[in-house]
């Protein structure tokens, strides 16, 4: 990857103050779900942007990966690299997202599915399908 992506640092307040905007629009009104919903509702609704955002940016990744088998043969050049990288950013970006709605630690979400991945390793049923192998 080439050194010219430079990642940009932010404060939780920055970033708040930033999305604020974005959250307000996306809010509809709860009047009839608060009984059924309670607070879960706020998480819910302060995740919809972002989830819709996470899908699009692996759209765009997914679309990136496709462009260089359908053009290059499957040969990533570094500027393959630096295109990805970009979209790699803003879906991390999203995934944050989600789970700052959610109150999560996005440090021990990676440290938990490390050991997920590292038992499923040492059963050897890293390949298969399902959540709980």
């Amino acid at each position: 990857m080439s050194t010219n992506l430079r990642p940009r640092v932010f404060t939780e307040d920055q970033v708040r103050e930033m999305l604020q905007p974005i959250w307000d629009s996306f809010l509809w009104d709860q009047s009839g779900l608060d009984s059924l919903l309670d607070e879960h509702t706020t998480s819910l609704n302060y995740m919809i942007y972002p989830i819709l955002g996470a899908l699009e940016e692996a759209g765009e990744i997914a679309g990136k990966a496709k462009k260089v088998i359908r053009d290059d043969n499957g040969h990533i050049t570094p500027d393959h690299e630096d295109a990805i990288a970009y979209e790699v950013g803003d879906l991390l970006w999203y995934q944050a997202a989600i789970a700052d709605a959610l109150k999560l630690n996005m440090e021990e979400i990676a440290e938990e599915n490390l050991d997920k991945l590292a038992d499923r390793a040492r059963r050897g049923v890293l390949g298969g399908s399902g959540d709980s192998r």
